[in-house]
């Protein structure tokens, strides 16, 4: 209904508007060229004997006319001075209320646009990160991270990336730890999805989709296994829909003996979405 509204208002706008540029151009121009053509015409009307024709009298018609009114009928009009018509005024008050009109079911239709895109996009993200076996020293650590896409259209081109570290228990809090978390993050902004990479459909189709992130050995030593230092888990989802680039980043963390090892906690910052 708004796109018919938008579309009957630009039509009324291009009618107004030429009509009131025809009325305005060509309109005065017309009725100078008739007030200037009128006297003129009936001057050409009426037959007058040239001046060296002799007349009843046996005189000269030329000697029978005034000087002063023969200069007075050839001298040119002053022009008069021009006034706005009303009509004039009310068609261009008419265009400017149209163009307005028109400039705001623009705005209104663009942003409706912009939100159904939006409603229709793919929107994919993380639902939960795991560990399906305890961690073994000095040994690679594997964890699943699960993701779906709750939108409504397929997310092309998906990459992945993630960059696991260690902390210490004491320093989970730092600045230090922090600045990794937002750096991450910004890098996940950075990054591209791959052409002709993974597709990941909407829905329950796409339900079960995992990442398998292999977390180095060097990580997994004494205080990992005793739980005195903490892992952390950044990554991101990089895709397209709808021809747009979008990103999902997370992060999650896992102290041994202590968190659930089938449903890692959730970081308290790295997890945004575009």
């Amino acid at each position: 209904m708004l796109f018919v509204l938008y579309l009957a208002g630009l039509a009324l706008l291009i009618v107004l508007l030429a009509l009131g540029l025809d009325l305005m151009q060509g309109g005065p121009a017309r009725r100078r060229e008739m007030a200037a053509a009128g006297p003129s015409g009936a001057e050409r009307q009426e037959p007058r004997p040239p001046a060296s024709q002799p007349g009843p009298s046996g005189g000269a018609a030329g000697l029978a006319v005034p000087v002063g009114a023969a200069d007075s009928r050839s001298a040119p009009m002053p022009p008069a001075p021009r006034r706005w018509p009303a009509r004039e005024t009310a068609i261009l008050v008419a265009v400017t209320i149209v163009a307005l009109f028109a400039l705001g079911s623009d705005w209104i239709f663009y942003h409706q646009l912009t939100q159904l895109r939006a409603e229709q996009r793919a929107w994919l993200g993380p639902q939960a990160g795991r560990s399906e076996r305890p961690p073994i020293l000095a040994r690679d650590f594997e964890v699943a991270v699960s993701y779906q896409n709750t939108g409504r259209e397929p997310a092309s081109d998906v990459v992945v990336e993630a960059a696991p570290f260690a902390v210490a228990l004491d320093q989970a809090s730092s600045a230090t730890v922090d600045r990794k978390i937002k750096d991450a993050a910004e890098h996940c902004l950075a990054l591209a999805p791959g052409a002709g990479a993974k597709v990941v459909y909407p829905g329950a189709g796409g339900a079960g989709e995992r990442t398998a992130v292999t977390v180095r050995k060097e990580l997994i030593d004494w205080d990992f296994i005793y739980g005195v230092k903490i892992l952390v888990l950044p990554g991101c989802y990089a895709y397209k829909s709808g021809g747009a680039t979008h990103h999902s980043a997370f992060c999650f963390f896992y102290q041994h003996g202590f968190s659930n090892p089938t449903n890692w906690p959730l970081c308290q910052a790295g997890n945004y979405a575009d």
